[in-house]
């Protein structure tokens, strides 16, 4: 039970002719009805009251007066901070919850210690009883009405199921929202988040100076990592910590964790710490509790992320250190409970269970690569929410496209919020409730739809991956097949809806990622079935229809908070500047189409782009290396291309990728060879290729044009991926990939 409490109460003067079977009249014209809260009351009391106070205006047109003079001869809705409240007898109410109460002519609102949830107070009887809506980051619909009533002895109380909660999508970006389903953002709450080791001791402050406080790789000190064994580091994040605190007294909790990417210290100390522990989070979790120790009055963090996701066999976090173990390694087909993929992630929540019960999730449910991909996450990420919470876990980050626009945002934020506050909440009346009312007439189509899109995820045996890829999916739940389906019913669905705006507008929100789909694949199809260009007249030329379906495209998109397409940080503007590139080159024909490719180390399967044929099918790759492009991880590109017969050649090209983001980089040495009878070879070039020793992980593009002028059967080009990773980009265990598009011969 708390000590103490803030309540609302809505104090009525009853009169015979305002009971309706069990429901009491509260507001009408024919009531005098006040808002009441204390002469001294906080921030978040006084906004509270004013919520309430516009949202009765708006349902029924009559202003209610705020003061903070209770007169029982009169009505009122009455607020007020009371310590010692609990609002209904015998009840308990947890930290971070709130109730409503009626009894006799007041309606008790009331929270604990934390007055911003009188907010959601307030808002959970607009929602309730006077029927307004909130669905997204727009406004919510009002409803207009005469007379407001509630139960008589009507009791609730309303308490969240986990700790922290976030849901991080468009919809929660809102203020408005988040204070209607009861969510949080990390900003409030988290003095220093995420990912923490450079904030709290930058390289460019000290890397210079004293190398000793950063990462031994190697036997080289590199500005990856820190070194959790300095004394001087533990100093240093000790101070920046102090002057933190008091910068912000307010923040809960403290993130000390990790840098993304790797490369932790070996050196004697950090690695004997490791081997004690099983690993990188030995010396992690041994440093954060040292951090604890010296503040045992505020809240730390810590990331169980890639490296350091295993809990450690020995050292135990401190009362004070909250683990936050990511799920990223997991597809999204199934539950975590389910699914195989996540055996390991499992295994990692009951290890850590078992050290410490202050364990939050960090989980996913949009693909990162293709924010607008079809991803239908909806289920598995409450059946995850409910998963947790049946395991223990304190709280959730459920991490999605951020601020800008991504498939089936609105309804994933809903139902997502609506689990992390309660996990019992049906989770199939919860997505009809939604579509009822956020679709309108369209909600029936719009439901075929989403089961149309999970049957053929079943039926294809598709892996949802975060990382994922809609050309990848071609031939699966994404194919031809399904989409010309998926097209009918979303027909329907704007036919049911087109003489409504705003209605038309969320459908057409809806369809924008099965036009993304359609987009993407045109560029891997290319001039073929499904392509960009069609052939007329002997001529290539782009599809008629084409620059219109782009044109429609962009402007769905930006009435619909499309800023970003993935989470590399790709902007719409820059996706359509693609696109126009991509008209304006048109088909460059290739004297190798149809040729018999054979290599000495197979491509990567993971990326299997056009097969065998990639290397010469006319399509050449762009900024995204998932598809188009034939990678090569760890192994040479050498590869033979026999034309099949004699063939006069002017020059031979090709292109390779740079995009170390994802650890690819040109090769360090290219030969080329051709043959006059496809058995005999020579060679026209062999050139080491410029280094990438600066760090910049802008996707770039390295060709090569090799002047031949004769008559050839067979070409053969050998490439040699550099040695290692640069130092830059350098990740244990992670091999240099190379990326070639197409072999053109003209």
């Amino acid at each position: 039970m708390l000590k103490c409490g803030i309540f609302i109460c809505l104090s009525l003067l009853m009169l015979p002719n305002m009971m309706y079977g069990q429901d009491i009249t509260i507001v009408s014209k024919r009531l005098e009805t006040r808002i009441v809260i204390p002469a001294q009351a906080d921030v978040s009391t006084s906004k509270a009251a004013s919520i309430l106070q516009d949202y009765i205006k708006r349902a029924t047109g009559i202003t209610l007066i705020i003061d903070s003079v209770k007169e029982r001869r009169r009505s009122y809705f009455y607020l007020e901070l009371q310590p010692g409240l609990s609002g209904i007898k015998g009840a308990s109410l947890q930290a971070g919850g709130f109730g409503l109460s009626q009894q006799g002519n007041d309606l008790q609102f009331f929270c604990g210690d934390d007055t911003k949830v009188m907010l959601q107070a307030v808002y959970y009887f607009i929602d309730k009883f006077i029927g307004a809506k909130k669905w997204d980051e727009g406004s919510a619909t009002v409803p207009q009405l005469k007379e407001i009533r509630v139960p008589k002895g009507y009791n609730t109380l309303q308490s969240p199921s986990f700790d922290y909660r976030e849901v991080y999508l468009p919809a929660a970006f809102d203020g408005e929202y988040r204070n209607w389903y009861g969510l949080q953002q990390f900003e409030a709450l988290w003095g220093l988040w995420g990912h923490s080791f450079f904030k709290l001791v930058p390289p460019r402050q000290y890397f210079e100076s004293h190398p000793e406080y950063f990462a031994l790789v190697n036997g080289e000190r590199k500005a990856t990592q820190l070194c959790l064994a300095n004394p001087d580091v533990l100093q240093i994040t000790l101070r920046y910590l102090d002057s933190a605190f008091k910068e912000n007294p307010s923040a809960k909790y403290w993130s000390i964790a990790a840098n993304d990417g790797g490369e932790f210290c070996e050196c004697d100390s950090c690695s004997k710490q490791n081997e004690l522990d099983g690993g990188v989070q030995g010396s992690l979790i041994t440093f954060v509790n040292k951090v604890a120790a010296h503040f045992p009055a505020k809240q730390f963090t810590t990331l169980a992320y890639l490296e350091t996701k295993h809990a450690p066999l020995h050292t135990k976090p401190a009362p004070n250190v909250h683990i936050m173990l990511s799920s990223i390694d997991a597809y999204r087909t199934f539950s975590l409970e389910k699914d195989p993929s996540a055996a390991g992630f499992r295994r990692d929540l009951t290890a850590w269970l078992h050290l410490t019960p202050h364990v939050m999730v960090w989980d996913y449910c949009t693909q990162f690569t293709n924010y607008l991909t079809p991803f239908l996450s909806v289920k598995t990420t409450a059946e995850n929410i409910a998963y947790l919470k049946s395991c223990g876990v304190e709280g959730i980050f459920e991490q999605g496209s951020g601020d800008t626009y991504s498939d089936l945002a609105a309804l994933k934020a809903y139902v997502t919020a609506n689990k992390l506050w309660n996990t019992d909440a049906p989770t199939d009346d919860l997505i009809a409730t939604f579509l009822e009312h956020y679709y309108g007439k369209a909600a029936s189509a719009v439901s075929s739809y989403l089961q149309l899109l999970e049957e053929s995820v079943l039926q294809t045996n598709t892996r949802l991956d975060i990382y994922g890829n809609p050309v990848n999916d071609h031939d699966g739940y994404l194919s031809p097949f399904y989409i010309d389906q998926f097209s009918s019913i979303l027909d329907r669905a704007e036919a049911a809806v087109e003489t409504k705006p705003v209605l038309l507008k969320r459908v057409k929100a809806l369809r924008l990622s099965q036009e993304y789909v359609v987009l993407q694949q045109s560029k891997f199809y290319h001039n073929r079935d499904h392509g960009i260009f069609i052939k007329r007249n002997n001529q290539w030329e782009v599809k008629p229809q084409w620059p219109q379906r782009l044109e429609y495209f962009e402007k769905v998109a930006k009435a619909t908070g499309v800023s970003e397409i993935a989470e590399a940080g790709q902007t719409l503007t820059a996706y359509m500047e693609e696109w126009q590139s991509i008209l304006d080159a048109g088909v460059r024909l290739n004297k190798a189409k149809g040729a018999t490719v054979q290599y000495q180390f197979p491509p990567d399967e993971n990326f299997p782009a056009n097969g065998y044929e990639t290397l010469v099918d006319e399509t050449p790759g762009y900024a995204d290396f998932s598809y188009n492009w034939q990678c090569f991880y760890g192994d040479p590109m050498i590869v033979d291309i026999d034309l099949g017969k004699v063939t006069a050649v002017d020059t031979i090209s090709t292109r390779f990728l740079q995009d170390p983001r994802h650890w690819i980089f040109p090769p360090g040495h290219v030969n080329i060879f051709i043959s006059k009878d496809g058995h005999n070879f020579e060679k026209v070039f062999g050139n080491d290729l410029p280094r990438v020793e600066e760090e910049d992980y802008k996707v770039q593009f390295r060709g090569l044009s090799i002047p031949v002028h004769l008559e050839i059967k067979a070409i053969r080009i050998e490439a040699q991926p550099i040695p290692s990773l640069p130092s830059w980009r350098y990740k244990p265990g992670r091999k240099v990939m190379m990326a070639c598009d197409e072999v053109w011969v003209q």
